[in-house]
């Protein structure tokens, strides 16, 4: 930034994707439930810049200063930027894309998943479940070591030298590492890809802080992506025939109302649109169904991968 003060409003929605949905104006509709597991949603018009974001989501404070706010400086801020001039190129018709640019977009779409508050949370529940939580083998190893100063138990050894701010550290590695997974990212840029302009006549497309939806396993045929990236445009990933030529010949009305239950029903705090006509809807629907995703599969098998990496390294 030109005033050289570090970035700490974290948008793990980027601004520059919400700024489709301000229609004849600055201004986009934020519909939330302020209060957990209460029925009462809320809206309210707002700047991209005023919503979608933690502060120092990705900020690490124990860290020298200049290394601080790395992961928002040296990966998401280079992630949106690039993908911005992709789907700028979309927008306008363009859909030729060079290798550096579907690695860009792929990219992009990896860390909608892997960015968000809630699964840097589930990666640190993993994580302290992995490392607070030792073996049968490991207590009968710790008691057979222990000196007599020692805390009575390896589990109460582990929590006395826990360090919040180094599980926070390595949450946001393995964050970052899925998202820029070269295997996942090589077997989504070799997928087919599409973009779709709906219909004037179709309903608006909203989004929400899950607004991905990615169906079957990639090994799958009926593997697909699809995110809404306007309230008219959305983009598709597909591996097979079929599946493409179901994502570009379903009617589009249809393929809205399908679009806007699965952002909607498993949005976690926010959903986003263009049109109060769409309040009830999204009362009615909000974060219903919040249910275990394939990239929330993804994120327990890299945990198990790590754990057997660490296994062998132990031998």
């Amino acid at each position: 930034m030109a005033t050289g003060k570090p970035q700490r409003r974290h948008h793990y929605v980027p601004e520059f994707y919400l700024k489709r949905w301000q229609l004849g104006g600055d201004r986009l509709l934020e519909f939330s439930r302020p209060v957990p597991n209460r029925p009462d949603v809320r809206y309210r018009w707002v700047s991209p810049k005023q919503t979608g974001y933690v502060d120092k989501l990705y900020y690490l404070d124990h860290l020298p200063e200049h290394l601080r706010n790395g992961y928002e400086d040296r990966f998401f801020t280079p992630v949106d930027m690039k993908a911005s001039r992709v789907l700028d190129r979309f927008e306008r018709g363009n859909f030729e894309t060079d290798s550096a640019q579907r690695s860009s977009w792929a990219r992009f779409i990896m860390s909608l998943t892997f960015r968000t508050p809630e699964t840097i949370q589930a990666i640190r529940r993993e994580l302290e479940r992995d490392i607070f939580n030792p073996t049968r083998e490991s207590e009968r190893s710790y008691r057979r070591r222990r000196r007599p100063h020692d805390p009575r138990t390896l589990r109460a050894a582990l929590e006395q030298e826990r360090n919040d701010d180094d599980l926070n550290h390595v949450a946001l590695q393995v964050s970052t590492g899925l998202a820029d997974s070269q295997k996942i990212g090589e077997r989504l840029i070799n997928t087919v890809w599409g973009f779709r302009h709906m219909p004037l006549n179709a309903p608006a497309l909203l989004t929400s802080d899950r607004p991905l939806v990615w169906a079957f396993s990639m090994d799958d045929p009926q593997f697909h992506i699809v995110l809404p990236t306007g309230p008219k445009t959305l983009f598709w990933a597909a591996r097979t025939p079929r599946m493409v030529s179901t994502l570009q010949n379903t009617e589009g009305a249809h393929l809205v109302r399908f679009m806007n239950e699965h952002v909607t029903r498993r949005a976690v705090q926010y959903v986003w649109g263009a049109s109060l006509r769409q309040q009830q809807y999204v009362q009615q629907f909000m974060g219903v169904d919040p249910e275990h995703t394939i990239p929330d599969t993804l994120i327990e098998q890299r945990w198990a991968m790590l754990k057997r990496r660490e296994r062998r390294a132990r031998r």
